[in-house]
């Protein structure tokens, strides 16, 4: 990962400690980002931007791949843990099945009772591994960053794409003005609205009446 090193150099660039810059961004410590042991989250990286005044590109680019890669990854280890839990299951209701069979066909043989419980206990207990192992693993601090970077980024290319693009005629605003005249004053650009200007003098005629 290329984040650890570029918070590094931009806050070697700044003349900043690591304790500096963990005050500023209300953290008790960086080494371990520093260090490539965890990943900030959003919220710590967009503080990060601020402070140093860089774009995403610039902090985090060289790690997009890398994200990318940790996500699939972990993704289809969820995937075959789930199917192998999904075995167990299937596995267990045949046991039951089959154990059931065999018992009434021989005359409610003990042996076979203790060989069926046996094999659904162990079964249940080896599914109940695999479930703990995948949840684990969908819980895994790193992992779950990633996917909230990619989804803040994600989002942000989506709110960038639907942004209006101005044309030449909104791209500018024209105010005509008239202070002799009651003629509205008239905004023309992203919105439009009108405010009326009283002339001067009217006001001056109406407030002196009132003496």
């Amino acid at each position: 990962m290329e984040l650890g090193s570029q918070i590094r150099r931009y806050r070697s660039e700044r003349g900043m400690s690591q304790d500096d810059l963990a005050g500023k961004i209300f953290v008790s410590t960086i080494s371990n980002w520093e260090n490539d042991s965890t990943y900030p989250d959003v919220q710590n990286l967009l503080l990060l931007f601020n402070l140093f005044d860089v774009t995403i590109d610039q902090l985090i680019k060289g790690d997009l791949d890398i994200m990318d890669k940790s996500i699939d990854s972990e993704t289809k280890n969820v995937r075959r843990l789930g199917l192998v839990c999904g075995i167990f299951m299937v596995f267990i209701f045949l046991t039951l099945i089959v154990g059931f069979g065999l018992y009434v066909k021989l005359n409610k043989s003990d042996m076979i009772l203790y060989a069926m419980l046996a094999l659904v206990l162990i079964t249940g207990i080896l599914g109940i591994i695999a479930t703990t192992y995948a949840e684990q693993i969908k819980s895994r601090n790193d992992v779950q960053t990633y996917r909230e970077i990619k989804a803040f980024l994600s989002g942000n290319e989506e709110d960038r794409r639907n942004e209006p693009v101005l044309n030449e005629s909104e791209s500018y605003q024209e105010i005509n003005i008239s202070a002799r005249r009651s003629n509205p004053i008239r905004l023309w650009g992203r919105s439009s609205f009108s405010l009326r200007l009283v002339p001067l003098g009217s006001l001056w005629a109406k407030a002196s009446s009132g003496f």
